[in-house]
């Protein structure tokens, strides 16, 4: 028996023709669901605590117990043999890896493959596999880091999907891939911005580069209207493992500048708010630029063939070149 865990468009397990979506515990769906970003890899009781019931100082010492037990039983009672997907010991909780996986998972998977061969075919395959918002309904912290990694994947396979159809002269077909990742950034327009920014920036290719010009413009025309290709062009991120609150109060993950020295100043700004968690800052070169050697030691270079912000994002979350903490 095998047993797929979907983690996005919904929380839902399947295996054959039955399948799971309605879920009576929300208890269990965000404990399944926050398992299910690494079958097999097993979670500390204290940290699975802390993330399922993250408002409250004190929980019961054997709540995490009692929902395991429940879970286990809840899923045994839709189908038999589907509580055997939950293992635990006294110090940990997790996914037994060899009677389930999960989308996400598998897209992990495909996502390194696409990183060593630059495959066309992994790139389709996460395409079609990240249709939807990833761990929709759930708002917990520990949902930001995964989140930010799989936009940054999906937008990076999109981005990747949508120069090759533009070569190809599919133009309809580049525009259908641009559009999945800019239309669901419509809410933040500076973020749609930046995004077909520093993708337009990555095109090797000016003739591309005019081509993915004039298909923005048909999706969006401001949006076309704000992508300004320059000689020198840099994005400079700036990401958090938990968000960070704005001046107008709404929350971050990840912040963007366009030059080097705001990136650095907001590093230290929140360093000296004692911010809690890890902060990553890289500075991706998008074309020739001359930077001070100090700047040029925290540099990312993106390899060849991998353009826009996406593959920016995804080599910045996975191989980050400094960490300031």
């Amino acid at each position: 028996m095998q047993i797929k865990i979907q983690l996005f468009r919904e929380i839902a397990i399947q295996s054959g023709e039955s399948r799971l979506a309605d879920w009576r515990s929300d208890v269990s769906r965000r404990l399944i669901a926050r398992l299910a970003l690494n079958p097999g890899e097993a979670v500390s009781r204290r940290r699975l605590i802390r993330d399922l019931w993250p408002h409250e100082a004190h929980p019961p010492a054997n709540r995490l117990a009692v929902a395991v037990y429940q879970t286990k039983r809840s899923l045994d009672a839709f189908q038999t043999g589907w509580g055997d997907i939950l293992m635990a010991d006294v110090k940990s909780v997790w996914l037994n890896p060899g009677i389930c996986q999960s989308d996400w998972s598998l897209v992990e998977r495909l996502r390194a493959e696409r990183s060593l061969t630059g495959a066309a075919d992994a790139c389709r395959r996460i395409a079609e596999l990240t249709q939807g918002p990833f761990l929709p309904g759930i708002d917990d912290l520990w949902t930001a880091a995964p989140r930010a990694r799989a936009e940054a994947t999906t937008a990076a396979c999109r981005f990747h999907l949508a120069e090759e159809a533009l070569l190809a002269g599919r133009t309809e077909e580049a525009e259908s891939l641009l559009g999945q990742v800019l239309i669901s950034d419509s809410a933040d327009p500076g973020r749609a911005i930046s995004l077909a920014k520093s993708w337009v920036l990555g095109l090797q290719q000016s003739e591309v580069r005019a081509q993915a010009t004039q298909s923005l413009h048909r999706i969006s025309p401001g949006l076309a209207d704000s992508v300004r290709p320059d000689d020198d062009a840099l994005l400079c991120l700036v990401v958090c493992e938990h968000p960070i609150m704005l001046a107008d109060g709404s929350t971050a993950d990840w912040l963007a500048f366009p030059t080097p020295q705001p990136a650095l100043d907001r590093v230290e700004q929140l360093r000296l708010e004692g911010h809690a968690g890890r902060v990553l800052i890289d500075i991706c070169v998008l074309s020739g630029s001359r930077l001070p050697p100090g700047i040029r030691s925290r540099l990312l270079r993106l390899p060849p063939g991998q353009t826009g912000i996406g593959a920016a994002l995804e080599a910045l979350l996975v191989n980050a070149e400094s960490k300031v903490t």
